[in-house]
């Protein structure tokens, strides 16, 4: 059966400003939740986040995941310290229906897990997110999940209404936090040109806001739904709006369909502390790699050409020539001897070298899907089956500081012109219009 509906991307859509807006300066706008994040994850991409730079999204407002081609004890130790984590489907369940007594440390332990699957519309995922929730309320800890991905409005709904546990204290609650959202729309992902599975990312994400908005109606005007399920006594999942986000505009429009969440991959990829592997102009055939641990302090000349400080501990690598000089000349003329003072004279000014800013060039990122030959062999070092991701080179544009101080601008200026202070006035709550392909074109610069 073919739907004669139109599903939109988000080039398709602008949004329209307010009549009137009461707000004087984008700075009165507040684009972080609650909790002082900005409304993003990092995708659980090899490419995207590893152990060493957590801490750097962390410093900026940004939520990190740790992806599964982490070691499982590494990531099992992140998992303590309320690290959002990555896990397959067979991983969760080791953990948390398996194991699950082993995992209640102390009364204060908290666990955040995305269960990193590629397709969220199984019933037997939600079955073990609902056991695992039952088992994280019997040994009494607190079990927070994000799934997912699903491309289909009526699973986020069957999920409200039927993944549902009761906790400690007999409510009724959802087992899943945080539900992702899209299937084949990440620069990474080739699921819909080889299985043609998919949805439109913008009219999706509206769609999943709408159902929440009937449901939570639901609850106010009624004391019983259909299916025989008491009133919804319960928070809804979050929505995570994940893949085809390819610009600062795409965050604001999901924000604006009613995501909860945008979730990042190829646009931190391309950030300068990224996890991926990285090289000097692989586009110029001068495939020189690129040891990022060298370096600090980047920035990046008006030509598109980085340049960097070597690290205190780089240095001192590599004046250990120059130490060794000087400790033989002490060692066979003296302290004082003219050998020795010109040893030192050299050390110096080889220091001084050192602490200067070097020219790099330009940097590229190998970027893959975590479906791709790449994604599965980072995994477990083997390829296990068909591939439903790609590999490419990717130019590293900017700072992750530089990326997020932009972000922040950009979105406090979307809230000032639709006269929204906070972003629980702004999400799902503003109004979008489809554009003509002319108008499409004219736009999207």
């Amino acid at each position: 059966m073919i739907q004669n509906i139109k599903g939109y991307s988000y080039n398709d859509l602008t949004l329209v400003p307010a009549e009137i807006s009461n707000i004087s300066s984008r700075s009165e706008c507040n684009p972080f939740t609650s909790d002082k994040w900005l409304p993003i994850f990092t995708a659980p991409m090899a490419s995207v986040v590893g152990v060493d730079n957590l801490d750097k999204f962390i410093n900026n407002g940004i939520i990190p995941i740790l992806p599964r081609n982490i070691n499982f004890e590494t990531r099992k130790l992140h998992l303590k310290d309320q690290t959002w984590v990555a896990l397959s489907l067979k991983e969760f369940k080791e953990l948390f229906i398996d194991n699950a007594e082993q995992m209640a440390d102390d009364f204060r332990t908290a666990y955040f897990v995305v269960v990193d699957i590629a397709n969220g519309h199984m019933k037997s995922l939600y079955d073990s997110c609902v056991i695992a929730k039952c088992n994280a309320a019997k040994f009494g800890y607190k079990l927070t999940i994000m799934t997912g991905n699903i491309a289909n409005s009526k699973t986020y709904e069957w999920i409200c209404r039927y993944a549902i546990y009761n906790d400690k204290d007999k409510n009724r609650k959802c087992a899943i936090d945080y539900i992702r959202v899209g299937v084949g729309g990440g620069s990474g992902c080739i699921t819909t040109s080889n299985v043609s599975i998919h949805y439109p990312q913008a009219s999706l994400i509206d769609e999943c806001y709408q159902v929440k908005q009937m449901l939570l109606k639901e609850t106010k005007t009624i004391k019983t739904i259909p299916y025989d399920v008491p009133r919804y006594d319960y928070e809804f999942p979050k929505i995570i709006a994940d893949g085809g986000i390819r610009n600062y505009d795409h965050v604001i429009k999901a924000l604006a369909l009613g995501a909860d969440y945008v979730m990042i991959g190829s646009l931190f990829a391309q950030c300068i502390e990224s996890a991926g592997d990285k090289v000097k102009n692989i586009n110029q055939k001068i495939s020189t790699e690129f040891p990022l641990s060298r370096y600090k302090c980047f920035y990046k000349d008006d030509k598109g050409n980085w340049w960097g400080y070597y690290t205190e501990e780089f240095i001192e690598h590599l004046l250990e020539p120059w130490k060794e000089a000087i400790e033989n000349a002490i060692e066979k003329y003296g302290e004082h001897d003219i050998d020795t003072i010109e040893a030192r004279g050299r050390y110096n000014i080889k220091l001084e070298d050192f602490k200067g800013e070097k020219f790099i060039g330009h940097i590229d990122v190998k970027f893959f899907g975590m479906a791709s030959a790449d994604g599965q062999k980072s995994i477990d070092g083997k390829k296990k089956k068909t591939a439903e991701g790609i590999t490419k080179w990717l130019p590293v544009k900017y700072t992750l500081h530089g990326w997020v101080e932009n972000m922040i601008s950009y979105l406090r200026s979307a809230m000032s012109y639709c006269d929204c202070r906070t972003l629980n006035n702004f999400i799902g709550k503003q109004t979008l219009i489809v554009n003509s392909i002319s108008e499409i074109h004219a736009v999207n610069k």
